[in-house]
């Protein structure tokens, strides 16, 4: 199993509680004591948590392929928990640190931890959580003839998770119809 999502987990809680022992953070990550001690030293190098991950993202010109967007070649997990060039007056993105918020719940559950496209997922939903606690640099941060681009970038991802959570509702409604009609039987 790709231990991605628990080593962003061990990353949230060393950056909210950094003289944790490495054994309890193990266990909430549900990581072992190796990993964490392996994302505490990578964080102190000012690296990301992941193997392979820097905290810089460089696409230079004619790296990609012609027919391929810039953002298809960044790695969800390089954007996850800080791991992307932040700024030091921004400070590093924090997820919330609450032990009952969804992202944290879902982070845990073996069932997406265990599946490729449950790890996509987690990482997508991770890095969107980073934009809440930065927003307003990121903002200041754009350089003015960037700002229509990003704005219609941000208008085609925001109507993509609108369009996921109608699908997720769709679905819910789909299966309590399909449980209270097995139930009536």
């Amino acid at each position: 199993m790709d231990s991605t999502a628990g080593r962003i987990r061990a990353a949230e809680l060393i950056e909210a509680e950094p003289h944790s022992s490495l054994r309890r953070i193990a266990k909430e990550a549900g990581v072992s004591p190796n990993t964490v001690r392996d994302v505490r030293n990578r964080l102190r190098r000012g690296e990301g948590p992941l193997p392979g991950s820097s905290r810089s993202v460089e696409v230079t010109e004619g790296s990609l392929p012609p027919d391929q967007p810039a953002a298809v070649s960044v790695q969800l997990q390089d954007i996850a928990l800080g791991a992307a060039k932040v700024p030091r007056s921004m400070g590093s993105p924090k997820l919330d640190q609450s032990r009952k918020s969804p992202l944290n719940t879902l982070i845990r559950d073996p069932a997406l931890r265990s599946a490729e496209r449950g790890r996509l997922l987690l990482r997508m939903l991770s890095a969107s959580a980073t934009l809440v606690p930065t927003r307003a640099q990121l903002i200041d941060a754009i350089p003015e003839h960037c700002v229509e681009l990003v704005y219609q970038v941000a208008k085609e991802s925001a109507a993509a998770w609108e369009e996921f959570a109608e699908d997720l509702q769709r679905r819910t409604e789909r299966d309590r119809t399909s449980a209270s009609a097995q139930r009536e039987c």
